[in-house]
């Protein structure tokens, strides 16, 4: 338990989790006031619509990261709906439907930093892999101008 808290305060993430934080934080009202019917129309609806499987073309971080947000928020709905009915079929279901979409964003926002799409197949490699790859979709976005290579 030492080695953990010269890394880690362990004191100090107890104060910080509290029923009050927790409620503030995590509350329907804080996720209503955060997150309007315009962006999810916007950044998620609107993304489904024109581009379900598109993977040439650019997208910025901001469409990126909000399309994530709000895949995470209705998954974490659903899972909680599917460990009402004690089933897996709405998880199931809604992850097929995600997969092509997610996969073409992130191909995208790839291309977006001047990468090329194939750079999505680090995610497989575990852990290391997901934070190279969250570390290069975060990245901010290169004009076209200043690549100096196609991206394909």
């Amino acid at each position: 338990m030492k080695k953990l808290d010269c890394y880690f305060n362990m004191q100090e993430f107890k104060k910080w989790l509290t029923v009050q934080n927790f409620k503030k934080w995590f509350s329907l009202k804080s996720i209503r006031e955060n997150v309007n019917k315009e962006q999810f129309q916007k950044y998620f609806v609107e993304t489904l619509k024109t581009n379900y499987a598109e993977f040439e073309g650019r997208v910025g971080r901001e469409v990126y990261w909000r399309f994530i947000l709000f895949v995470s928020i209705i998954f974490v709905l659903l899972s909680l709906f599917d460990l009402l009915l004690k089933t897996p079929f709405l998880i199931v279901l809604f992850v097929f439907l995600m997969l092509s979409p997610l996969i073409g964003l992130s191909v995208r926002r790839l291309h977006d930093i001047g990468q090329s799409g194939w750079l999505l197949i680090i995610g497989f490699v575990p852990i290391i892999g997901w934070m190279i790859l969250i570390a290069l979709l975060s990245m901010p976005t290169v004009s076209p101008e200043k690549k100096t290579e196609a991206v394909g």
